[in-house]
């Protein structure tokens, strides 16, 4: 084919570790310099016969429920000084302490800053204490968990998931007394047989992309590129 300035095009399709590679490459980049061909690099992989699948890793959140009973040592007792500390600087953001929203209490409430400081000091005290859960208790501590986060600012989401994901002995007993609307438990178990349907378990990862269920052990990165410009496409030609 053609170019701009009339010279042909070269495409070198290649990988980088092969010996000849080197040889071909540094042709065509001196006939390029000399305005004869214009050079095109495309890199090429051979398929591997009797190849494993290649499982691409991905990144999820895990709520991991631990007994609490193996606490041998009370470590919950804070320093009066940090605990004063903490108190000052999250009781200007949105965060949530069993149930109060100390951020909304304040804006409501400015005459009695120093009552919700200590309010809100006396409640992470006792939520540091972690008691025991009964087994009842933590049956649904994973459907409360996501209507914590669902509950939380839009902005606050990511840190409340963290929160809760790094720190669950002792959000524990507060996520127990969390109720959980009909419609996000429905919901959630909607999608775990949903998911059983494809044949994903505790613990698997799956790849959806506009619906469409993408498999892992046959996408590469070049193929992922190409299908997410088709999807591209064909938004723009709905909108």
């Amino acid at each position: 084919p053609g170019w701009k300035n009339d010279s042909t095009t070269a495409a070198l399709y290649g990988r980088l570790s092969t010996p000849a590679f080197a040889d071909l490459h540094k042709a065509l980049v001196k006939l390029t310099e000399t305005g004869k061909v214009h050079y095109v690099l495309r890199h090429y992989t051979k398929p591997r016969e009797n190849a494993a699948p290649l499982r691409l890793s991905g990144f999820g959140v895990e709520l991991a429920v631990k007994s609490t009973e193996y606490k041998a040592v009370d470590d919950s007792e804070v320093k009066e000084g940090e605990a004063s500390a903490d108190v000052s600087s999250s009781v200007e953001s949105e965060d949530e302490v069993e149930g109060f929203f100390f951020g909304v209490l304040k804006r409501r409430h400015p005459d009695n800053k120093d009552g919700l400081k200590k309010f809100r000091a006396y409640l992470v005290e006792s939520k540091n204490s972690m008691a025991p859960l009964k087994v009842w208790q933590l049956q649904d501590l994973a459907f409360q968990a996501s209507q914590r986060i669902l509950q939380s600012p839009p902005s606050d989401s990511l840190r409340v998931m963290r929160d809760l994901s790094q720190n669950i002995p002792m959000e524990a007993r507060s996520l127990s007394r969390t109720r959980v609307s009909q419609d996000l438990r429905d919901e959630i178990i909607g999608n775990q047989k949903v998911l059983e349907s494809y044949g994903v378990e505790p613990g698997s990862s799956v790849f959806f992309l506009n619906g469409m269920l993408i498999r892992l052990d046959s996408m590469d990165p070049f193929s992922l590129i190409r299908l997410l410009r088709s999807e591209a496409k064909a938004m723009i030609g709905l909108s």
